[in-house]
Formats: C-alpha cells, structure tokens, sequence
C-alpha cells in the first residue's frame, strides 16, 4: 500500500516537472522522415498481417532503413508495436501514420499516448 503511494507520488511530482516529455515519442524533425516512416508503417503493418515476427521486422527496419540512431531505434520500435496491435489494412495504417506526421510532426496520438 505504501508503496503504491510511493509510485503514484513519484509519477504527480513527474508531470508537475515536466516529465511528461520522457514518455512521448520522440519528434519528426523532417517531412523526408515522415515519409520514410509511413513506409516503415506499411512494411511493418504487411509483416504483422502475414504472421512475421515482430523481431523479424525489427531485424528488417535496420537493414532496409539503416536505422541506427537512438531516435529512429525509438520510433521504429512504436511503429512495429502498433503495427502489430492495429487492425487496418496496411495502406489504411500508414496513410494515418502520415497524416498525422506531416501535419504535427507529434506521433504521440497515434501510438495512442496523450499528445
């Protein structure tokens, strides 16, 4: 019981200081990656619909995409988390991936977290 009190203190003193940036996704910087994303998204929602294991997407993103950088790692590992929940046609998938990139340049609402 404590600690739970402990937890749920920790996490208020967290959004009062702004915390709230570490949970989100990391930021577009570029239309050129929002692109390149939506076509992650694509790849990634196909492999889910024929049954390939998520780690063989992953082991796909870096070698067709050469996703290196710490930022990029972050984002393909959402995109294949939600690829893999999601229910959409791919197309359907990376088309709302997209829209939402290019027009906020803010994932977070479609990974599902709070923008």
């Amino acid at each position: 019981l404590l600690q739970g009190a402990i937890v749920r203190l920790a996490l208020l003193l967290c959004l009062l200081a702004g915390c709230s940036d570490a949970l989100a996704a990391p930021k577009v910087r570029t239309s050129q990656e929002c692109y390149t994303l939506a076509d992650m998204a694509l790849v990634a929602r196909s492999a889910a619909a024929e049954n390939v294991a998520p780690e063989t997407t992953a082991a796909m993103f870096k070698t067709i995409y050469l996703v290196t950088s710490p930022r990029l790692l972050e984002l393909a590992a959402l995109i294949i988390e939600s690829a893999y929940r999601d229910k959409r046609t791919p197309g359907q998938f990376a088309m709302a991936l997209a829209e939402q990139c290019v027009r906020t340049g803010n994932l977070d609402p479609f990974f599902g977290a709070p923008a």
